[in-house]
């Protein structure tokens, strides 16, 4: 533990280096200790070297197979060494692990929504989050582009119009717009069309 807190205040003193160093060190002293491995790896992360951090992802996931703060990271890595094909296993496996927090489900659904198209599996995933969590934004615009790529115009339209009356104060980008332009257009609203 020492090891490991001397590692954290290198961290917040900007060594990252050094930092690393004494995650290592406390890892070496302590096999079975997950967390260390963890904040290794997530140093790796935040620096772009992913392979290292995939490694040290996969080892903390050696010592303790339902570590999900270590599966959390590792769907991140994955994402960004484009290794596609990994991601919904792995977020799939978190999920579950976490059960009912609406946060990682609510990753799921962007997932399978925006990078894996799978929007017959994000509709489902999203009706079930909204069953639990009515104004999750996050679901909405997911639910909002699954619907319009299914052909479901009207609850497209109807899921966008929610997602912008729930997203106030938060990021909206231009597929959002894009998404809810056309579901009006497709069931003949045009004055909300117009409106956007």
């Amino acid at each position: 533990d020492y090891y490991s807190v001397l590692g954290d205040a290198y961290i917040k003193k900007g060594d990252v280096g050094k930092g690393i160093s004494q995650y290592e060190t406390a890892t070496s002293k302590d096999k079975q200790d997950p967390k260390n491995y963890l904040k290794r790896a997530i140093q790796w992360k935040e620096a772009g070297i992913f392979e290292q951090a995939e490694q040290s992802l996969l080892e903390c996931l050696t010592v303790d197979t339902n570590y999900a703060p270590a599966l959390r990271e590792l769907t991140d890595v994955y994402y960004y060494q484009k290794k596609y094909s990994m991601i919904i296993p792995t977020l799939e496996r978190y999920t579950k692990l976490v059960g009912d927090d609406i946060e990682a489900r609510e990753r799921l659904l962007r997932y399978l929504t925006f990078q894996a198209r799978e929007y017959d599996r994000a509709i489902q995933e999203g009706e079930a989050i909204l069953a639990k969590k009515t104004d999750s934004y996050s679901a909405q615009r997911s639910l909002g582009a699954a619907y319009f790529e299914k052909g479901m115009f009207e609850k497209s339209l109807a899921a966008m119009k929610q997602f912008f009356a729930n997203s106030i104060g938060r990021k909206i980008y231009e597929s959002d717009y894009d998404y809810f332009i056309k579901a009006a257009l497709k069931v003949g609203d045009f004055d909300a069309a117009k409106a956007k």
